[in-house]
């Protein structure tokens, strides 16, 4: 019907309707007939968490120039108060903002902590703000809780993260300078240590060999000196068997000689050809036996 329409606000959305600028009804989630749109008016603010990014661009204590990203999550707890400060008039049927304010009231929550992360930067040195972005983030949460900016017009921080801190390109790379060499020293430090460690292995096997070869050549040594005494006592055994031997004969009478050898002729007399013994050659043996005895 031409004149009537229906308006609903979500359950995470407080809505005031008002009627020629009476207010009629407000609350979180609620819904009304409108009967002339034209006379009605509706404000409608979110009461969900909302997040709000930030970036901002500061000197440091030692002015070094350095930026600083991050955001922000703010909820209404007072929709009253909001309303009393900033117009969040919608329209009925597409529930879109008539006006900038809503965009307002983050830029002016930020502003707030852009305030106090100004006020950190410019009171800290670069080196140690490099370093302090959860502290400063933990700072920023409790400042914004505890001011009384955000209470009068009804919104709670529920904290601030900061993303990163960074100073310029030209200052990042003097500042990595040191620790690059440090880096760099400690990758030659290991190369010289793994080159000196395979040395220090080569020169161990190249001695363990060199023992090895030592010992060889002392156990070769100790075999021949062994084998030296075997053989100077084998001789030794031999001259006392054959001195022995000698003895035995220098004892024995001329005729037992000379039949003694005559038997060790006749044990070889497969290995003789032709021999002649003669009575003369017997005589002339004897003769020459007892001459020497």
């Amino acid at each position: 019907m031409l004149g009537i329409s229906y308006f609903k606000a979500e359950p995470t959305e407080y809505a005031r309707i008002s009627v020629n600028g009476k207010t009629k009804k407000e609350g979180k989630g609620i819904s009304k007939i409108i009967w002339q749109p034209y006379r009605t008016s509706i404000e409608l603010v979110p009461l969900s968490a909302i997040e709000k990014p930030f970036a901002f661009n500061e000197l440091s204590e030692d002015n070094q120039p350095m930026s600083l990203q991050g955001g922000l999550i703010y909820t209404v707890n007072d929709a009253q108060k909001v309303l009393e400060k900033f117009n969040f008039s919608v329209d009925a049927r597409t529930k879109s903002y008539l006006t900038e304010d809503p965009v307002k009231l983050p830029d002016q929550i930020t502003r707030l902590a852009h305030t106090k992360a100004r006020n950190v930067v410019q009171n800290t040195k670069l080196e140690r703000l490099l370093r302090m972005g959860d502290a400063l983030a933990h700072e920023l949460t409790g400042y914004m809780k505890s001011g009384s900016e955000l209470e009068d017009i009804g919104v709670n921080v529920e904290m601030v993260y900061i993303s990163y801190i960074k100073p310029t390109s030209e200052i990042a790379k003097a500042i990595e300078a040191p620790f690059r060499e440090s880096l760099l020293k400690e990758a030659d430090k290991a190369i010289y240590d793994r080159r000196a460690n395979a040395v220090e292995q080569e020169r161990a096997i190249k001695n363990n060999e060199l023992q090895t070869e030592i010992m060889l050549e002392q156990r070769r040594k100790d075999l021949l000196e062994e084998k030296e005494k075997n053989v100077l006592k084998e001789a030794e055994f031999k001259a006392k068997a054959e001195q022995m031997s000698i003895q035995v004969y220098s004892s024995m009478p001329p005729e037992l000689l000379v039949g003694l050898g005559l038997l060790k002729i006749g044990e070889k007399a497969q290995q003789i050809g032709n021999l002649t013994i003669t009575p003369e050659l017997i005589g002339s043996i004897m003769q020459s036996v007892k001459q020497r005895s």
